[in-house]
């Protein structure tokens, strides 16, 4: 049976044994020997009288312990007796004068009875100081233990015992050579050894008074000293020949000079190494901006020889950074938490054991809290955006854009973090993480209700949601779920929430499973919404049959712990038409909204909502409703599209909403207006729309003889609407007379003309 088969053989016996031992204090140097007493006090037998002989093999393992030993005990020709038996509480394999293997149940760190052994002895047969050594395995050569880790073997002392024993005699003499050098690595015989490998090997001294070690290495059979006088049991060389048989050998000294050789081992080198890739693809990206505070950085690397890798990181926030961590077994590192809004770089070196390779320093700069589309500043682009993800459960912030926009830093994005965010852009008045952002507590959970269902005049469903028990209402969301029959339309502002400045609803869409659809919103300010005030009208359609569920759910901020609430989506009573007219239309460069009312029911208030595209609607004008029929909205971009929707309140306290009403506004269009005054004295103004950017424009003044009076402007503008003035003075900064003057625009050859006047 070869190593490998005797260590199996342990490793089998351990997994079979049951009984568990308790464990003495521990012991410096590996021993075993044969002793009076369970406990190892004293292994000097005296007397030769003839009969029963009880001894007792006590083991100490190293300080990390053992799972097995194995040795052998033959009786010495000076006994005069004979071995009768080889009793043990743990599993024993082999014959205790042949070579036996003993296994514990559980990893042993102490002295340990393992063996009691019996003999008989005939009178006055047994000499005077008779030694009794336990010796060498058979199959291992030497006295090994399995360690408790891994099962690796490693060398135990043998102590010499005496029977027949007096005062000349000693358990062991201090003079113990030391054992005989075992467990090569890289192990006998092996190949495709490393070119640059750490040699080990293991060596016991039982009276502790080993020195150093010669080694012996070279690619000849009887390999030359190569270093003398080591005092570790490893050593390295320079690189290796690739594909080459080297042998080597170990003698080990101890302070009285004794030598114990060791075999010769052999391994053979493996094939010229190639170096490992250099490291790629690092995570977070090289020159990333936004990274959050706690990021894993993650590269990749191969080996083309399927060497294991190693790395080492190198981290910090200057450049060349610094090495933060060796040996690295896997391709990724954890720096813990880092400073917001600051540069990092990185790099690593992967390592096969013989060659290593460098990526390129990489990096990345961490967060600015509240920055969630990571431009650089904070705004209120970063408000939409973090209402968004909140609505839809996606970052539209791109990568870390949920770690950016956390501004209360309780690990989710919610309204009240993008309230915040609106905040801190127009006045800076929310702190993020700070007391400032914490939301009113309130002593019972909000409280939801909905009014029956209702048929709009578009043919929609519509149904009222009122909220209570919020002392102040800032910021919520909650979560729709319906049957796949309907379809949600809109969530319209009402109550509460017409004056939110952060508005939308849309799909959720991570999770369509468990909702459906979300609406959020927040204000700069605070509604008082303990009594029972309108919070949102959500619009339905039925796609098929005569009615569906729906379910209110999941409401979170100033909605958390909200009772959910399930209703009916079905044709109800008509709403009631206050507001006959409302439309919007397009007026050159502006849109001009109007509307009438059906009733003489006195009138209060009024507010005009505009939202463009998919994001929130605003008010962008409110006032007396009573004397208000019109208004027109001048802050309009060209070919964009608009939705308007009017609020009115009356008196009594009731509100009523317009449908929405949506339009899209011209595209530009090269255009000169009236010049304004006119007549004029002593100055006018003259507007005019480019439509495109970085056109090439010159404006100039002409008199009734066509004879140039003054150039006005001669250079580029972008597109739009723009305004020049002009004094009445001519080139030399003459006035001009009264009269009849013409102005020309002329963009790319393309010209417009008008006629204004002077008047003195």
């Amino acid at each position: 049976m070869n190593q490998i088969a005797n260590r199996l053989r342990l490793q089998v016996a351990i997994v079979f044994l049951l009984l568990t031992a308790s464990l003495p204090a521990l012991a410096q140097n590996p021993t075993i020997g044969l002793y009076t007493d369970e406990t190892g006090n004293t292994c000097s037998f005296t007397g030769d009288a003839p009969g029963l002989v009880t001894g007792y093999v006590v083991f100490r393992p190293r300080p990390e312990g053992a799972t097995a030993v194995q040795f052998a005990g033959p009786v010495p020709p000076c006994f005069g007796g004979v071995f009768i038996d080889a009793t043990t509480q743990f599993l024993k394999i082999g014959t205790f004068t042949g070579g036996i293997s003993i296994a514990f149940g559980s990893c042993v760190t102490g002295g340990l009875n393992v063996l009691t052994v019996n003999f008989f002895r005939a009178g006055g047969a047994t000499a005077s100081c008779c030694a009794y050594p336990l010796v060498n395995d058979p199959l291992e050569q030497n006295i090994v233990a399995a360690n408790c880790s891994n099962f690796d073997l490693y060398t135990v002392g043998g102590i010499t015992s005496y029977f027949n024993a007096n005062v000349q005699c000693e358990c062991f003499t201090s003079d113990v050579p030391p054992t005989i050098p075992s467990n090569p690595s890289p192990a006998d015989q092996a190949v495709n050894a490393p070119l640059v490998p750490t040699m080990t090997w293991v060596v016991a001294d039982v009276d502790g008074d080993l020195e150093e070690y010669d080694l012996y290495f070279g690619t000849s059979p009887n390999p030359p000293l190569l270093a003398p006088g080591l005092t570790t049991d490893s050593y390295t060389p320079a690189p290796l020949a690739p594909l080459t048989q080297h042998y080597w050998r170990i003698v080990a000294r101890d302070s009285q000079n004794h030598e114990t050789s060791g075999p010769v081992w052999t391994f053979t080198t493996r094939a010229a190494n190639t170096p490992p890739s250099a490291p790629a693809n690092p995570a977070p990206s090289d020159g990333v901006i936004g990274v959050g505070k706690n990021p894993t950085l993650t590269w990749a690397a191969t080996d083309a020889d399927g060497d294991p890798l190693h790395y080492d990181v190198y981290f910090g926030a200057s450049s060349p950074p610094p090495l933060v961590a060796s040996g690295v077994a896997v391709a990724s590192y954890a720096p813990g938490p880092l400073p917001l809004m600051t540069p990092h770089y990185w790099r690593v070196i992967a390592s096969d054991g013989d060659d290593e390779t460098s990526s390129p320093t990489w990096s990345f700069t961490t967060a600015m809290l509240g920055d969630v589309i990571a431009d650089g500043q904070i705004t209120v682009a970063d408000a939409n955006c973090a209402l968004q993800m909140t609505l839809e459960g996606l970052g539209c912030g791109g990568e870390y854009a949920f770690e950016r926009g956390d501004v209360n830093c309780d690990s989710y994005v919610t309204p009240r973090d993008a309230r915040c965010i609106h905040k801190k852009a127009v006045d800076g008045s929310c702190t993020f993480c700070g007391p400032p952002f914490a939301p009113v507590q309130q002593a019972l959970p909000a409280v939801l209700e909905v009014s029956p269902a209702f048929t709009a005049a578009n043919g929609d469903i519509g149904v009222l949601v009122y909220v209570s028990g919020v002392p102040l209402l800032e910021a919520f969301i909650f979560r729709l779920k319906f049957d796949p029959n309907v379809e949600f339309v809109n969530a319209i502002r009402f109550g509460a929430t017409g004056g939110f400045a952060g508005w939308g609803w849309a799909p959720f869409l991570p999770f369509p499973q468990l909702f459906n659809a979300s609406v959020a919103g927040y204000t700069l300010g605070s509604v008082p919404a303990n009594d029972v005030v309108g919070l949102v009208e959500l619009r339905f359609r039925l796609t098929s049959g005569a009615t569906g569920n729906a379910q209110i759910i999941g409401g979170y901020d100033d909605l958390a712990g909200a009772n959910e609430v399930s209703f009916e989506v079905e044709y109800g009573p008509p709403l009631p038409v206050f507001i006959s007219r409302f439309e919007a239309v397009p007026a050159g460069n502006s849109v001009e909204v109007s509307w009438q009312f059906s009733s003489d029911e006195p009138v209060d208030t009024y507010q005009i909502y505009r939202g463009a595209g998919s994001a929130s609607s605003i008010v962008i004008a409110q006032g007396n409703a009573a004397t208000t029929r019109s208004f027109v909205d001048r802050d309009v971009q060209p070919a964009t599209q608009y939705r308007y929707e009017l609020v009115v309140r009356t008196q009594d306290g009731e509100e009523y909403r317009s449908q929405p009403v949506t339009i899209t506004t011209a595209a530009l269009a090269l255009a000169l207006g009236q010049n304004h005054p006119n007549p004029f004295n002593p100055s006018t103004t003259i507007p005019f729309t480019v439509a495109s950017d970085d056109s090439r424009v010159r404006l100039f003044v002409l008199d009734a003889g066509g004879r140039v009076v003054r150039t006005l402007f001669n250079g580029t503008k972008p597109a739009g609407s723009h305004t020049v003035a002009w004094d009445g003075r001519d080139e030399r900064g003459t006035a001009a007379s009264s009269g009849v003057y013409f102005y020309v625009l002329d963009v790319g050859g393309e010209r417009r003309t008008r006629k204004m006047v002077l008047l003195k």
